[in-house]
């Protein structure tokens, strides 16, 4: 057992005095790792730190029996995930929005997948299957043409991007109907 996997053994069970050693042990390491998965330091640095605040967070999930660098690491490729994920989805919407500054028609950016939705001659069409939406729907939709986040404090950031996505769909759906695709 390493004095890493000793000390995260003791934060798991409410050792508060072995956060400095797991931090002292980990942060390098962790830092580490992040850096050789990510270009920008500053994404690297943020990724290890949200890593082992998630690592103190879930200290009493620890399993003694296994490694806790494996652990540590485990939890930091999640971030890096996590991160990547967001720079592929500021990356979209900035090419979209220097798409609009180019005059091009605006994709979808919320799916990133499928044609525009709009072209021209087609306008009033997608106004008219706009207004056949729920309200509640037909916001969902114009702020994700628009670039908008759609926020609601009340609901998780998971259940609104579904809730976005199943009124993209719908739209998709009645917009294929019409079309005849």
């Amino acid at each position: 057992m390493t004095p890493l996997d000793e000390a995260l053994a003791r934060v798991a069970q409410g050792d508060r005095v072995a956060f400095d050693a797991v931090f002292d042990a980990a942060w390098p390491r962790t830092l580490a790792w992040c850096a050789r998965s990510l270009s920008d330091p500053r994404d690297a640095e943020d990724a290890a730190q949200r890593a082992l605040e998630r690592v103190f967070e879930q200290a009493v999930d620890y399993d003694p029996r296994r490694s806790a660098l494996s652990w540590i690491l485990t939890i930091a490729a999640f971030e890096v995930r996590t991160v990547r994920q967001r720079r592929r989805r500021d990356q979209a919407r900035v090419a979209s929005l220097d798409a609009l500054d180019a005059g091009a028609q605006p994709a979808d950016p919320v799916t990133g997948a499928d044609d525009a939705l709009i072209d021209a001659e087609s306008a009033d069409e997608l106004a008219r299957l706009l207004d056949e939406l729920s309200p509640d729907d037909r916001a969902l939709v114009e702020d994700a043409l628009a670039g908008r986040a759609y926020e609601d404090s009340n609901v998780p950031a998971a259940t609104q991007r579904k809730r976005r996505q199943r009124a993209i769909d719908r739209l998709k759906s009645a917009w294929r109907a019409l079309r005849g695709d």
